[in-house]
């Protein structure tokens, strides 16, 4: 399953070739629909925008408990016209997807387009995973530097920082799978398909970002084994002697400063 996720993650091209035919009746299909739904659906938007902005304007704050009689009808007659503008945007937004709907469907789930959508859906999910990844290293890194021990040594207090960062970018990772596999069925509700080709694309996806996740997951392990490694081995010495030469100096400085008393 892995070299087969491996496979059509990075080798495997798109099974639906688009022939120019193809493109030809795709191209048409996305103008028709511009051309039936483009200019309901922009005066469908400036009217729930407007009504909207009146129904701000009229609302005060807590205005169940501030306002009475025409007053609060008002509000309610504002709030209702935005609710209505709202579904009838709704209603054009499912027509014009509908119709989107088939016009994809001339090229096919299968085909670059459904793959393209669901690579770049993938993409958009795993650097979500790597931004949490890094912002939560980060402040996790900077709450170990304020709480950390004045006995702890620099090779300690690296590794620490090490495994903070690792198990960051591995929940980062998780959570860019369940992102993926959450909203992977919205690619493909945007495709006219039948239910056994979207389950076939789910799983040969799901599989493929699986395999991918596990590959930077096991790559990021085993570097950072090689960093701790040789951070003990070789450099660990060095830090050692830094570390217990500072200590050194700390001491002798608390030394003189406990004695000054005793001598005056």
């Amino acid at each position: 399953m892995y070299a087969c996720g491996m496979y059509a993650a990075l080798y495997a091209r798109a099974p639906v070739v688009i022939t120019d035919a193809m493109a030809n009746a795709y191209d048409a299909r996305v103008r028709d629909v511009d051309a039936r739904y483009g200019a309901s659906l922009r005066a469908a938007f400036g009217e729930y925008r407007d009504a909207e902005a009146r129904a701000r304007q009229s609302t005060p704050f807590m205005w169940r408990l501030t306002t009475s009689g025409e007053e609060r009808a008002g509000v309610e007659r504002a709030r209702r016209e935005a609710r209505e503008a709202l579904r009838a945007l709704r209603k054009e937004e499912k027509s014009r997807d509908a119709a989107m709907r088939e016009a994809r469907s001339e090229l096919g789930l299968w085909s670059d387009l459904g793959v393209g959508d669901a690579k770049a859906l993938f993409k958009k999910k795993y650097e979500g995973g790597k931004i949490f990844a890094t912002r939560q290293t980060f402040w996790d890194g900077l709450s170990l530097m304020l709480r950390g021990k004045s006995d702890e040594s620099t090779v300690s207090f690296l590794l620490r920082w090490m495994m903070i960062a690792l198990s960051n970018f591995t929940v980062g990772m998780i959570f860019a799978i369940f992102g993926f596999a959450f909203a992977l069925p919205r690619v493909i509700a945007s495709f006219s398909v039948s239910i056994w080709s979207a389950v076939a694309f789910y799983v040969v996806a799901l599989v493929a970002a699986v395999a991918i996740v596990a590959s930077v997951l096991v790559a990021t392990y085993g570097g950072a084994a090689g960093t701790a490694y040789v951070l003990v081995k070789h450099v660990g010495p060095t830090l050692a002697r830094i570390d217990d030469g500072a200590d050194r100096r700390r001491r002798r400085i608390d030394g003189r400063a406990y004695r000054r008393p005793h001598a005056d």
